[in-house]
This record gives structure tokens, sequence and C-alpha cells, in this order.
């Protein structure tokens, strides 16, 4: 998952009235990424877990919320 790598790409967004990061961008879209940054480091790290515990319920918990 690319989402820290698409935050960057966000500077050379095309999508609005100019060349460039907008408001929607900054505000929401980034904002957007970070949470699905952390939402999926989170989601690995219960995985990795699970391989341990052999409890698959968290692994589907996880994935669910992801």
């Amino acid at each position: 998952m690319g989402y820290r790598l698409d935050q960057y790409n966000l500077l050379f967004s095309s999508g609005g009235a100019v060349y460039g990061a907008g408001y929607a961008d900054i505000h929401a879209t980034l904002l957007a990424y970070k949470v699905l940054t952390i939402l999926s480091a989170l989601t690995a790290i219960v995985i990795i877990v699970n391989l341990f515990l052999k409890r698959f319920r968290l692994t589907a918990y996880a994935l669910a919320v992801f």
C-alpha cells in the first residue's frame, strides 16, 4: 500500500483549477492518506502477532476495520 508515497504525489495534482495541491487536497486527502497509513501499519502488526497466537479472528477484525 503506497499511501505514504501517495502523499507526495498531491504536490503534483492537476485536479483543481491550478496545478498543485489545493485546499481539499491538503485538508481532506492528506488526512485520509495519513489515517490509511496508520491503519495499514496496525493491520500488518496484528497479522504478524496472529502468526504466533494462532487467533485468526483478530486478523478478520483487523481486515474488516481496514
